[in-house]
């Protein structure tokens, strides 16, 4: 993973050089009635703040029912056998969220965001490199990861079996009835003819 970096030099053959390492992110699928039950299958977009008025923007419900606006980065993530997804390459400075986009075959989908947090700075490393001539003192920024995320989905909900005998036996008896109150019909029409 490339690090998010800033590089500066001088005529004096010195330069500076900014990192930020990249953090990684990872959303783990689970049946809402049992934690322990993990999903495969599912989709997740990971989304970036944005303001409403940007290009591709999307509104985004949290769980405390807040709106807010996200670009979406990265492509889709599906989760494995393990019920996890990963995600490497975010900026642990800036704000993302993550939605399923599909659920897993027999689940309902969640139409929660959650926004990724965690991310904490840890301590700098501080050394040099030379580029071309040009020695540059380096200042990389490092942050642990941001926490991993649970995500639960509901099964879908099918309708109970009757054990009924459907609707043939109905449809046979509704038959029956106006094929015989045809024939009483006509034949007390021919009683009153004569």
């Amino acid at each position: 993973t490339q690090p998010l970096s800033n590089k500066v030099s001088s005529s004096n053959g010195t330069g500076k050089i900014v990192e930020a390492k990249p953090v990684s992110f990872k959303v783990i699928k689970v049946d809402e009635k049992d934690n322990t039950k993990k999903l495969e299958g599912a989709e997740f977009q990971i989304y970036k703040a944005a303001e409403q008025t940007d290009t591709g923007a999307v509104e985004l419900t949290l769980e405390n029912k807040t709106k807010v606006y996200g670009v979406s980065v990265g492509g889709v993530i599906t989760t494995d056998a393990n019920g996890e997804a990963t995600i490497n390459n975010l900026d642990a400075q800036a704000t993302y969220y993550v939605k399923e986009t599909k659920a897993p075959n027999g689940y309902s989908l969640n139409n929660t965001a959650y926004q990724l947090t965690g991310a904490a700075a840890q301590d700098d490393t501080i050394g040099t490199k030379t580029e071309n001539g040009v020695e540059y003192e380096t200042v990389t920024h490092n942050f642990s990861n941001f926490t991993d995320q649970t995500v639960e989905d509901t099964t879908l909900s099918s309708l109970p079996s009757t054990g009924g005998i459907g609707t043939t036996i109905f449809t046979i008896g509704g038959c029956a009835i106006m094929v015989i109150t045809a024939a009483l019909f006509f034949t007390s029409r021919r009683r009153a003819a004569k």
